[in-house]
């Protein structure tokens, strides 16, 4: 089974304009969306589409309407990527817990015929609703198929520490296997802002896995949101510059593809 969970680490270091370190422990879900079906009738602990002590839901991301493989070969088509050139979709996400998520960021891994990873799309949200999403080519790197280096402009507002419209991203993907890497930097010019990773090892997506994540770590999604707001306010008490909501460059949930090789 390709399915899987990563448990592990993200870590976040602002570099200007004073520096801030936060670290916290984090599990993902690493989901073969082929696998949905096998996954609902062999585990019990994870629902799809249904409410559980862990379950996802298709509405959670892209625009929210059906069926999420169909959407997401149907927004790659609109964006240059045949859809038949796709032939595995892998999404790598929180899903919810005691029916409560909030991703900062999911990573869908789209593979081609020979099974070697052919896109990445990175689907960023933000705590007011909003949601943008990168098409990130494997291609970008020249030395190895399975990282992808990317780069592209920040478009939406993440931070009310950072202006939406400084700086760009820098993505370091690699695909995962038993070990998971994912790096993102916001850089203003050459000067690094922001540094984000996540380090994680690969378990097994089991009931016995699950029970066990959900005893060491019961209100791990709701972790998510509270760290936000706790660091954001560590922030403002350092006095960090505050930058309030722009109106959206675009319609909520715009579906974008910007993305430039390295």
């Amino acid at each position: 089974m390709n399915s899987c969970l990563y448990v592990g680490e993200v870590q976040h270091v602002r570099h200007i304009p004073r520096r801030h370190l936060l670290r916290y422990r984090v599990a993902y879900f690493f989901l073969d969306l082929a696998e949905i079906p096998r996954l609902t009738t062999e585990l019990r602990l994870f629902r799809v589409n249904r409410r559980g002590l862990f379950s996802w839901w298709e509405n959670d991301h892209l625009d929210g309407r059906g069926p999420t493989a169909g959407r997401l070969l149907h927004f790659l088509d609109q964006h240059g990527i045949p859809a038949e050139r796709v032939t595995r979709i892998c999404l790598l996400t929180h899903a919810r817990q005691w029916n409560y998520v909030f991703n900062p960021a999911s990573f869908f891994y789209c593979f081609g015929s020979d099974d070697r990873l052919l896109v990445v799309v990175a689907e960023v949200n933000n705590t007011f609703g909003e949601r943008y999403h990168y098409i990130l080519p494997a291609d970008s790197s020249p030395h190895d198929r399975d990282i992808v280096l990317a780069t592209a402009p920040k478009l939406m507002h993440v931070s009310p520490f950072t202006s939406r419209d400084a700086g760009r991203y820098f993505f370091r993907i690699r695909y995962p296997s038993d070990r998971l890497t994912v790096a993102i930097r916001l850089a203003e010019g050459t000067q690094p802002v922001i540094d984000a990773v996540v380090w994680a090892r690969r378990v097994p997506l089991s009931d016995g896995q699950l029970l066990r994540l959900a005893l060491r770590h019961p209100w791990l999604t709701a972790k998510v949101t509270t760290a936000i707001h706790w660091e954001a306010l560590r922030l403002y008490l350092k006095g960090i510059p505050f930058f309030h909501q722009p109106a959206p460059s675009e319609p909520q949930k715009a579906q974008a593809s910007v993305w430039q090789k390295l």
